[in-house]
């Protein structure tokens, strides 16, 4: 506190306030972004049983194996081959999660085809047709296998819509 003579005698105290501290840092958008990897806190899905992986995995094994059998048996006929890559991914889409929507007939086919169509840096037989051919001919054989072997299975249910 400091004292200010006035006149006359008159003394007034003048009160200067303590400087407030600086607000709080709060945390860098680094730090909000990387704590985002640690999850909601929400519980892991439950373990399927051995049963269901099981199934599962004979169902993606049963159709890349018919794929595979009309790769190596029609393609010297029809001139143009059955099996690609992403095979694979759909069989782990459409036997390991039926009902998931990437799943789903429409998104099997389409998805590969046009996965085809975008990847593609140069165009090839047919002017494309036929590489487009491939994807299309392939998933619907998956699609085919799927519905069969999905419904089959009580429990499951292939596809959930179209």
């Amino acid at each position: 506190m400091a004292e200010v003579e006035k006149p006359e005698g008159v003394n007034v105290a003048i009160v200067v306030p303590a400087t407030a501290p600086p607000p709080a840092a709060g945390p860098s958008w680094l730090s909000v972004y990387f704590a985002k990897w640690k999850g909601q806190n929400e519980t892991p899905l439950p373990r399927e049983p051995l049963r269901s992986l099981a199934l599962s995995w004979g169902g993606a094994f049963l159709s890349i194996l018919i794929i595979s059998c009309l790769n190596q048996y029609a393609t010297p006929r029809m001139d143009f081959p059955w099996l690609i890559a992403s095979f694979g991914a759909s069989a782990v889409l459409v036997f390991g999660i039926p009902a998931a929507k990437l799943s789903q007939p429409r998104n099997v086919i389409a998805g590969a085809t046009g996965l085809i169509a975008a990847s593609i840096s140069h165009i090839p037989d047919w002017q494309g047709f036929k590489f487009m051919l491939t994807a299309a001919a392939g998933s619907t054989v998956m699609v085919l296998v799927a519905l069969i072997y999905n419904n089959a299975i009580p429990g499951r249910k292939y596809p959930t819509y179209w």
